[in-house]
This record gives structure tokens, sequence and C-alpha cells, in this order.
């Protein structure tokens, strides 16, 4: 083999080593996170921590379950006392409409 074979073969060594350099710098520059990229996730990952430290934890929903389980009951026994206050009235009404009844009747007759 001549030198001049060799050397053109390392030119065309040289230009393919070069072309396949540019097209995978290209390529790698688009498939690497950037800085930007990183500060911005940084940031919304910073975001979303702050918002579930706020987010109610389990503990947080068993004394609200109480507090609720606690009301229903106490609604439960004011629902029983109107029930019974409900009849008591009946029976008020009942007797009081017999009185004015018997007072109408006494006027009536008198």
């Amino acid at each position: 083999m001549a030198w001049s074979d060799m050397a053109a073969m390392a030119t065309l060594g040289i230009i393919l080593s070069g072309l396949l350099y540019m097209v995978l710098r290209s390529r790698l520059a688009t498939d690497f996170v950037t800085r930007d990229m990183y500060a911005e996730t940084v940031a919304r990952t910073k975001a979303i921590e702050v918002r579930l430290e706020m987010v109610p934890t389990h503990e947080d929903f068993k004394a609200v379950n109480a507090n609720v389980a606690g009301v229903a009951l106490q609604m439960a026994t004011m629902t029983e006392r109107v029930d019974g206050l409900k009849g008591s009235m009946g029976r008020i009404e009942k007797t009081l409409t017999m009185f004015v009844e018997a007072r109408l009747q006494w006027e009536k007759d008198r």
C-alpha cells in the first residue's frame, strides 16, 4: 500500500470521525438534562414537598372521624328527644282540643 493510499484512508477516517462526533454531540445534547431543566425540576419538587407538608395526616383524619361520630351520636340523641316531644305535643294538643270543645259547648249551653 502506498503512502498516498494510507493518507487518503486516514483523511477519510478523520472526516468520518468528525461527522460521527458532530452527530453524537448534537444527539446527546438533547438527551441529557440541562442545568435549567434540573433547576426547574428541583423547584417543582420543592413546591410539591411544601404542599405535601400541609396535607392532613392519618391522625388528623382519625380525629375528624371521631368528631363526626360524636356529632352523629348527638344527632341521634336529639332525634329521639324530638320524637318523644312530638308524641307529648300530640297528647297535649288532643287534651287542649277537648278543653276548647268543652268550653265552646259550655258557652253555647249557657
